[in-house]
C-alpha cells in the first residue's frame, strides 16, 4: 500500500513539474511574440530601413522581463491558492472559472495552463473522457463518493503544483 502512495506522490510530482515548466514555457513565447510584434511595429511607423537604437530595444528587452515577471507572479499566485480554492468552492466551478479564462485572452497562458493542467491529470488517470465538456458533464452527474475522491486527487495535485511553482520560480526570479 506504501508503495502505491510513493509512486502516485512521484507521479503527481513529475506531472505537476512538466507542467509548471510547460506554462513557463508558454510565457516565454508570449513574451518573446510581444517583442517581436513591437519591434515590427516601430520599422512600420519609421520605415523598413530604420534601425531600433540599443536604448529603444532596452526598454523593449525590459518590458519583456517585466511581463514573464508579471505572469511568473500570477502562476505562483494561482498555483498557491489552487487547493483552497477547490475545497472551497468545488473542483468543477474551479475547472469552469480557469478553463474559462481561455477568452479573456491575456490570461490564457496561466489560468487555462493551470486548468489543463489538473483536467489532464483527473482524466488521464482516473477517467476515460474525451474533451473538458465530458470531463465537466461527468462529475456533475457522478454520485458523491466518486467526486469527492477526484476532488481528492485533483487537490493532492494541486498541492504539487504549489510545490513545483514555488521551486521553479523562486530559483529564476
Amino acid at each position: 500500500m506504501e508503495s502505491n502512495l510513493i509512486d502516485w506522490n512521484r507521479k503527481r510530482a513529475i506531472d505537476t513539474f512538466k507542467a509548471i515548466k510547460k506554462i513557463r514555457g508558454d510565457i516565454e513565447k508570449k513574451a518573446e511574440q510581444i517583442q517581436i510584434k513591437k519591434e515590427k511595429q516601430l520599422k512600420q511607423q519609421k520605415g523598413e530601413e530604420y534601425q531600433i537604437s540599443e536604448t529603444i530595444k532596452k526598454e523593449i528587452e525590459d518590458e519583456k522581463k517585466k511581463y514573464i515577471e508579471e505572469q511568473n507572479a500570477q502562476l505562483l499566485a494561482i498555483c498557491r491558492k489552487l487547493s483552497m480554492e477547490i475545497r472551497d468552492n468545488g473542483l468543477v466551478t474551479v475547472l469552469a472559472f480557469y478553463m474559462k479564462k481561455t477568452e479573456e485572452g491575456e490570461s490564457q497562458s496561466v489560468g487555462n495552463g493551470i486548468g489543463q493542467a489538473v483536467e489532464a491529470w483527473v482524466k488521464g488517470d482516473f477517467l476515460n473522457t474525451n474533451n473538458m465538456e465530458n470531463l465537466l458533464n461527468y462529475m456533475a452527474t457522478c454520485n458523491l463518493q466518486e467526486y469527492k475522491f477526484l476532488t481528492k486527487e485533483a487537490m493532492e495535485y494541486a498541492i504539487w503544483l504549489k510545490r513545483n511553482a514555488e521551486g521553479m520560480i523562486k530559483s529564476v526570479s
